[in-house]
């Protein structure tokens, strides 16, 4: 990972993290990258948190979102500090390491496989047809649909920062996407 200015959290990170994270949690590695910026994180890290914690999506999509962001952009940090809580969620493992390796994940919950499809449209081609749509706005509802297109947006902020600051891409971390070569420093 790459060297941060910030190796110690300042008082006012400090007490950041405990109004948005909880008093006695420590901060995850996201948060060190906004620490950089105090005036960024008291921004950013309030919709991470809503979108990891309070968004109207299933702690299952919310995780699987994570999952769908972070292979897109081909964050291993990302991905190994949600596989398994997507996993717990109930997350079909066999679906993510077929998403893992770049291929069709097959999900067989409808907001899963929503979700899905609607993260190809929005992050590959940065259009949604008419017709997923409407689809993700009936098995999401409005304030569903939302959250995920929030929850994508802020999923991708915290990758861009993780792959800028190379986190979980040393040589001894399992690169997780078979399909493409891995980003090391």
């Amino acid at each position: 990972m790459r060297d941060l200015s910030i190796t110690e959290l300042s008082p006012e990170a400090v007490d950041l993290a405990a109004q948005v994270l909880g008093a006695d949690v420590v901060p995850p590695p996201p948060f060190w990258l906004w620490a950089q910026s105090l005036g960024l994180a008291a921004h950013v890290e309030p919709l991470g948190a809503y979108c990891r914690h309070e968004s109207k999506l299933s702690k299952r999509v919310r995780e699987l979102s994570v999952l769908l962001v972070g292979r897109h952009w081909r964050s291993p940090f990302a991905w190994w500090a949600h596989y398994d809580d997507a996993i717990e969620a109930g997350v079909p493992r066999e679906a993510l390491d077929r998403l893992a390796r770049g291929d069709e994940p097959g999900f067989d919950a409808a907001d899963e496989d929503v979700a899905w499809r609607f993260s190809q449209a929005l992050l590959v081609t940065h259009a949604v047809p008419d017709a997923l749509f409407a689809e993700a706005r009936e098995v999401l509802g409005d304030e569903g649909l939302m959250d995920l297109i929030g929850c994508f947006g802020s999923f991708s902020m915290s990758a861009w920062a993780l792959n800028t600051f190379q986190a979980g891409m040393e040589e001894s971390t399992p690169w997780p996407f078979p399909d493409t070569p891995p980003v090391r420093p």
